[in-house]
């Protein structure tokens, strides 16, 4: 299993979304770059441990895009944009947040900017009172929120990241051991003892590929169990929580 040092001097090209597309193989040394996940929400279930007879075509949700680029030895920054639909996709939940974060295995983030709006496409104007915008830091484990005039302090137990954040870290190198962190979660809420844990590991077959995955598992108070999938680099590929799925659709180099 490479080391994050190692993970953030790769670069791996390839897809994945709801099957394997092609095979992933090391490219140019690269450092930072974009990673796209498209996302889905699936419904149907299980009826006595049996899969429903008749399961509906997933339907897209959207998608998160990740942006990393380099400050110094010590941070990055991280830009993320995510689009989540509405029912009937015309009313869509947009975020846009600008991270500085550590180089460490949860890419700690030390300050953020933050915006999300419900609009029609990412272009128009905001719904009517469907806009927030503020700012965030950490200071002597406090998470400090301004927004709208109103300052915000809430106790922050280290070690922390925030759900993005962790995507970001998880889409370089996956941890190989349990994990347990404090997560901030979608600016509200700050989510303690979080535990991610290695679960399984195997090869499966997918799009007539095979393809060697390891499973991480997301659980802790508030959270709702979260599966993530990584592929033999220890990227990430692919995540479900509930009937929410996102799959890595591309990387590229920054």
């Amino acid at each position: 299993m490479q080391t994050i040092a190692d993970a953030r001097q790769t670069h791996l090209e390839g897809k994945f979304y709801n099957q394997y597309q092609e095979s992933w193989q090391t490219a140019e040394p690269m450092r930072f770059g974009t990673w796209q996940f498209d996302g889905l929400v699936v419904s149907g279930g299980l009826v006595r441990g049996q899969p429903t007879t008749e399961v509906p075509a997933p339907k897209a949700t959207g998608g998160i895009t990740l942006t990393s680029h380099p400050i110094n030895n010590d941070t990055h920054g991280l830009r993320v944009v995510h689009a989540r639909y509405g029912s009937q996709q015309k009313h869509t939940n947009f975020f846009e947040l600008e991270f500085v974060c550590r180089n460490d295995c949860l890419s700690t983030p030390i300050q953020w900017h933050f915006k999300s709006k419900i609009a029609e496409n990412a272009e128009a104007p905001a719904f009517p009172e469907t806009a927030t915008e503020g700012i965030c830091h950490v200071e002597d484990d406090r998470l400090v929120m301004e927004t709208a005039g109103t300052r915000t302090v809430k106790k922050l137990q280290s070690p922390y990241t925030h759900q993005y954040c962790l995507m970001e870290a998880l889409s370089l190198a996956a941890p190989t051991d349990e994990t347990v962190f404090s997560q901030i979660y979608d600016e509200t809420a700050i989510l303690a003892k979080q535990i991610l844990s290695p679960f399984c590991e195997g090869v499966i077959t997918t799009g007539g590929h095979r393809l060697f995955v390891r499973a991480l598992s997301l659980t802790g108070p508030g959270t709702l169990p979260m599966l993530l999938v990584c592929n033999e680099y220890g990227q990430l590929i692919y995540t479900q929580n509930g009937f929410e799925l996102y799959g890595l659709q591309s990387i590229r180099a920054k």
